[in-house]
């Protein structure tokens, strides 16, 4: 079984090799990230064009965190106070029980998908975009075909 690090209904751009790292690259390229989403407008991206953000990014904490992740971890998930998008930050998944984290990101990442495209006209083969990091063991990967 795979264990999903970190996802989002939006295209993060985050950085592989940042998210595939260990725990201290995962918690920087995710508060460059928090930073990033919170300033799209400031830095002169025309994000409405290109993407929907969405107004979370999850981060599964792993099950066996020591004190100083958890404390890490709460720093990294508290709400943004300010944001020019409607990026609100980081939310915190408990991964001590794996299969509850995933069924609720899975609520999570639908409810996010739901919110953003409910009501609104999209364009058929329009962008759309998600993204989740996960550490899987080669032999979860066998069979999987990739098309670029």
């Amino acid at each position: 079984q795979c264990d999903v690090r970190a996802a989002a209904a939006f295209d993060l751009g985050s950085r592989t090799e940042d998210m595939a790292g260990g725990w201290s690259s995962r918690l920087k390229e995710l508060r460059r990230l928090r930073e990033y989403w919170a300033r799209a407008r400031s830095l002169g991206e025309d994000w409405r064009e290109n993407r929907r953000i969405a107004e979370n990014i999850y981060f599964v904490v792993p099950g066996n965190a020591s004190d100083k992740m958890l404390s890490e971890s709460g720093d990294l998930c508290k709400r943004l106070e300010t944001s020019l998008t409607n990026f609100r930050g980081v939310k915190c998944v408990d991964g001590s029980d794996k299969d509850k984290a995933y069924i609720g990101l899975k609520v999570a990442l639908l409810n996010d998908v739901n919110a953003a495209y409910t009501g609104t006209a999209t364009i058929v083969g329009g962008n759309v975009y998600s993204e989740m990091s996960a550490a899987c063991p080669l032999k979860a990967l066998e069979g999987l075909v990739v098309s670029l």
